[in-house]
């Protein structure tokens, strides 16, 4: 019998988290941000997955990044919400069927997307950045997150894999 693998995560996290709450679509935040900022976010080969064994729901999660040569960054903006069409299973007469929600970070369930940068930056970006935010018309806040405190913060190591 094979030996399961385990993963050990380091306790040091050296993430930088920007909580967005937008009600625009995907694409449009994207757009949003790349005008209102020096960042040129672009749709990613895979969107960030993730199964759910308990309720066999399969979430999609898009994806944009932005590689900014010239301060040696990577950026990432997520959507944090997925709805998905659920059905009730044969043999399952009183199951809900309908739509349901799944959240990449579920802490922050109010957030609708997050920036992110595993890249040591200075604060001062950070703070930049989350001003610049806060400019378009239709984002109602946006807000820095300390990944420290997250309970699920592995589910944001997906964003570095090649």
């Amino acid at each position: 019998m094979a030996k399961p693998l385990v993963l050990e995560l380091e306790d040091d996290f050296p993430v930088q988290l920007i909580g967005i709450i937008c009600p625009e679509p995907n694409y449009r935040m994207a757009f949003l941000i790349n005008q209102a900022t020096h960042c040129y976010f672009s749709r990613a080969e895979k969107d960030v997955e993730f199964y759910d064994r308990k309720t066999e729901l399969r979430s999609n999660f898009a994806l944009y990044e932005f590689k900014d040569e010239e301060m040696m960054m990577d950026w990432y903006l997520v959507a944090n919400k997925f709805s998905a069409k659920s059905d009730a299973k044969d043999g399952e007469l009183f199951t809900d069927s309908g739509t349901r929600k799944t959240y990449l970070v579920q802490d922050h369930q109010q957030a609708d997307y997050f920036i992110q940068t595993m890249d040591d930056c200075n604060p001062a970006l950070i703070g930049s950045m989350v001003k610049q935010l806060k400019s378009i018309s239709s984002v109602i806040t946006a807000y820095t997150i300390d990944a420290e405190g997250l309970k699920h913060k592995e589910h944001l190591y997906f964003l570095h894999e090649d």
